[in-house]
């Protein structure tokens, strides 16, 4: 089923936040989609991040830049690993923020409504100690 799936290509830019970016993989590997991958692009981390994903979540890949990173440049070097990755037209990109909160079904929701309404969407973004709140 997952060769009849166009694939979602889940980057997330770290930098430290170990506790977040940890959270936020977890989160994403419980996605009910089956044809997600997950790259995490770490921006110099000093407190074990890539180590700690490369142990605990072998089904991650790591990339790691040879200095400093950016949010803008870390997502750059992640979208320019996914072109190379990518074997179908109508494979995705997830742009993460190592803090966004998202149910199980989250991928499988943007990619159902993406391909109905031909269009690239995402997600709303709310208030986590007021979810009723929506803030862009």
């Amino acid at each position: 089923m997952r060769d009849a799936l166009p694939t979602v290509f889940a980057v997330m830019p770290v930098f430290n936040r170990l506790a977040l970016t940890d959270a936020c993989i977890r989160r994403l590997s419980e996605q009910t989609y089956p044809a997600l991958r997950i790259i995490v692009v770490d921006g110099g981390s000093t407190d074990g991040t890539p180590e700690k994903i490369r142990r605990d979540y072998p089904h991650v890949d790591v990339l790691q830049g040879q200095k400093e990173l950016w949010w803008g440049e870390a997502m750059g070097c992640g979208i320019e690993s996914c072109l190379r990755r990518s074997r179908r037209e109508d494979d995705m990109l997830l742009m993460m923020n190592i803090d966004t909160l998202i149910g199980p079904d989250y991928v499988g929701t943007l990619v159902r409504v993406s391909q109905a309404r031909h269009a690239a969407v995402g997600g709303v973004i709310v208030e986590s100690s007021n979810p009723s709140h929506v803030l862009d």
